[in-house]
């Protein structure tokens, strides 16, 4: 789990600037630990924990027309390695916030605006997700229980489940679990 560290102005109480640090949380072990920020580090990017490593997308938004920096935190070097960026052929312009991550099946899988993006850890390689017309992306962080993802619908508030093919990149299954609403109404 990764806990972003906002500066705080003590005498005004504000929060308005990044610390240089990052810090984790060891569940299994119960230890918290430190890293060192990205450059590109914003307030409203993604630090997302998947498969033992720590990854960082800059917020589109911010970055106009060039793709938003993708890095890769390496432990030993106390570093941020650059990762390929969403190529502009998939992303269109986009300049619309993050809406929401999930992480399944060796990808991370990432909401900009209305389009999910799915990023092959192995592979190192970004790619569209197609997705029903009803479905607007994941919105939050979602969970992974077995092979579905559970996310809150950002539109109705419903609780959904969903599936996602690896091998054609799209969401298969999109089922909206009736009585399990959101809490953040």
């Amino acid at each position: 789990m990764l806990l972003p560290v906002w500066e705080s102005d003590l005498g005004t109480g504000t929060s308005t600037k990044w610390l240089s640090m990052g810090r984790t949380f060891d569940p299994h072990h119960k230890l918290t630990g430190k890293f060192k920020a990205p450059d590109s580090l914003e307030p409203c990017g993604a630090l997302i924990s998947a498969y033992d490593n720590r990854y960082y997308l800059a917020q589109p938004r911010v970055h106009g027309e060039l793709s938003s920096p993708f890095q890769c935190y390496h432990l030993g070097s106390d570093t941020w390695k650059d990762l390929p960026r969403i190529p502009p052929d998939l992303r269109h312009n986009l300049h619309d916030t993050i809406a929401g991550y999930v992480v399944c099946s060796g990808h991370i899988l990432v909401s900009i605006s209305n389009i999910l993006f799915a990023y092959h850890v192995h592979e190192k390689k970004w790619h569209c997700v197609s997705k029903p017309n009803r479905f607007f992306g994941i919105s939050g962080g979602a969970v992974v229980l077995g092979d579905y993802i559970y996310d809150v619908d950002s539109m109705s508030g419903l609780v959904c489940e969903i599936t996602f093919d690896c091998t054609d990149y799209n969401l298969s299954t999109h089922v909206f679990l009736e009585g399990l609403t959101s809490f953040c109404e």
